[in-house]
This record gives structure tokens, C-alpha cells and sequence, in this order.
């Protein structure tokens, strides 16, 4: 869930130049839990936006940490900053358009106060740690209810892919992304090696054995589609899996056009990255 967060917000994020990256505070394993995915991904989604909307330089960060019986994530940033006195005004529901909080922060009451709801109603609070120019972080607590054992088990089972002795050359310029395809990746003992652009990809893999390539489209120097061209002009058999962010119909004929075996589209899901992989295996 968090690295499709991640993808969602990271062009934006990237466009006003700023850091942003996910932290993860549990191993993949034991990180699934019960509670409300469309509501958490609601909240989660409700503050980067604020994060990114209020931050002009320095990063916005965000993740999760195991706290007693509760999870506690957090969204911080480096942007403009809350006085104290309005700590808690953020979160009430209707405040007037025309007061200093509104001209200072606005955008945030409205989102702020069901953020506030919503995560009430789950079991849980939220509340800000912020100074003027110094940035803000917002935390909230949800109670960890673990997934049963059999539930993990089939979710173990599901996303299991050995890729031992497998090398992996992923074409990705934007480190937070390549950080994610890393994550997801992690526990199949694949070799990962990296390009920041369609060139570098090109001349990484004329020097290494590689197994698979997840070539990005649209990347500096060289796009995803003129790599592929000329991977393909050496080797016709190489699985080349295309990842782009826009899922038109027209830019995934295009990715088989240029010689991409499978297309795969941003935010990327595990469960499909996996797919593919399982079924690149059945085919070796």
C-alpha cells in the first residue's frame, strides 16, 4: 500500500524539487494488518498532500513505527510550519475563510477534521508536532491488529518468488522509485542491478548476464522505448517488462512495438509485479 502511496505523489512531489521518501517500520513479512485500506490510504494521501502543498524546498518524508499495541505513522515535512496556537484550530471542522489560519493554511481544515474522524472512529488519534519555519509533523495511531497466521501464510506463499542466481537489471531514474522496486524485490534473493537512464541501461547490460530488465519509459539522455530498441537489436530473447506511469492503451503497444515482453503500470503493485515474474519463470 505505502509504495503505491509513494508513486502517487512522488512526480509532484519531485516537480517542486523536493526529497521524498517512505520508511518502513516492520520486516515485509509481518507489516499486513486488519484494518481499513481505503480509509488509511485516505488519511495517509490527505496529509502528503498538505506536505508537498505547504513544503518549498527540503523533503517531505513519511512511514509508519510499531508502538506498543499501535502502529504510529507519521507525514513529516520541512515546509513553512504551524504556530502553537493553532495546533489544534487545524483540526476543527469550519473555521472562517477569512482569519489568519485560513490565509496562512488554508486547504487544510476541511481535510484535516475527517482525517481527525475517520481515524477516531478506527481506534486511533492524531495531533502535530510543528514549529514556524521549521516544519511540521503530523503522527497518528492505529491499533495493530495482526493478520491471522493462516491469512499471512497465504500472503507469504502468494507473493514468494525464488529469483536465486537471477540477475535483474532495473532502468529507473528516480532513486526513491528504484527504492521501491528494491523493497518489493527484497527476500527473492535476485541480484539487483541499477541504470539511471536508457543509455546507462544499454551499457549495463552489453557488460553483465542478465536475466530480466524493468526498463522505465520515460528517463533522462535516453528514453525506456530506444533502450529497448537497442537491447533488442542483440538479443531477442531477453524478458523485458516496460513500467511507465501512464496506462493508455497506445503507450502499451507502443512498450511491445519497441520489444517489451510486459507492461506494468505505476503505482506499482506487488501482486502483478509478481505475476510477472511467475510467469517469466514458468517460460525459462
Amino acid at each position: 500500500m505505502l509504495e503505491n502511496i509513494y508513486s502517487l505523489h512522488s512526480n509532484n512531489a519531485k516537480s517542486k524539487g523536493l526529497r521524498f521518501n517512505v520508511s518502513y517500520g516492520l520486516p515485509t513479512i509481518v507489516d499486513s494488518i486488519n484494518t481499513d485500506e481505503h480509509r488509511l490510504t485516505q488519511i495517509i494521501n490527505n496529509l502528503i498532500s498538505n506536505a508537498v502543498k505547504f513544503t518549498n524546498e527540503g523533503f517531505v518524508e513519511f512511514g509508519y513505527k510499531l508502538k506498543d499495541a499501535h502502529l504510529e505513522f507519521y507525514v513529516k515535512d520541512s515546509g513553512i510550519g504551524i504556530p502553537k496556537e493553532f495546533h489544534d484550530l487545524i483540526f476543527e471542522r469550519f473555521r472562517q475563510v477569512d482569519d489568519k489560519l485560513s490565509r496562512g493554511y488554508g486547504g487544510t481544515g476541511l481535510g484535516l477534521s475527517i482525517c481527525k474522524s475517520i481515524i477516531e472512529m478506527m481506534g486511533g488519534e492524531i495531533w502535530i508536532e510543528s514549529e514556524p519555519n521549521k516544519g511540521s509533523t503530523f503522527f497518528f495511531t492505529l491499533p495493530y491488529e495482526k493478520m491471522h497466521a493462516t491469512d499471512e501464510n497465504e500472503i507469504v506463499e502468494s507473493n514468494h518468488i525464488d529469483l536465486k542466481d537471477k540477475t535483474i537489471l532495473i532502468a529507473e531514474d528516480d532513486y526513491y522509485n528504484y527504492l521501491l522496486l528494491q523493497k518489493l524485490l527484497e527476500g527473492t534473493n535476485a541480484n539487483l542491478l541499477r541504470a539511471n537512464n536508457g543509455q546507462e541501461a544499454i551499457e549495463i547490460f552489453s557488460q553483465n548476464i542478465v536475466d530480466v530488465v524493468l526498463m522505465d519509459i520515460k528517463m533522462p539522455v535516453m528514453n525506456g522505448y530506444d533502450a529497448v530498441r537497442a537491447i533488442r537489436e542483440n538479443n531477442s530473447r531477453i524478458p523485458i517488462v516496460a513500467q511507465t506511469a501512464y496506462a493508455m492503451t497506445e503507450e502499451r503497444q507502443l512498450a511491445i512495438e519497441a520489444g517489451c515482453n510486459y507492461y506494468i503500470t505505476k503505482p506499482i503493485k506487488s501482486v502483478e509485479l509478481y505475476e510477472i515474474f511467475k510467469e517469466i519463470l514458468s517460460k525459462r
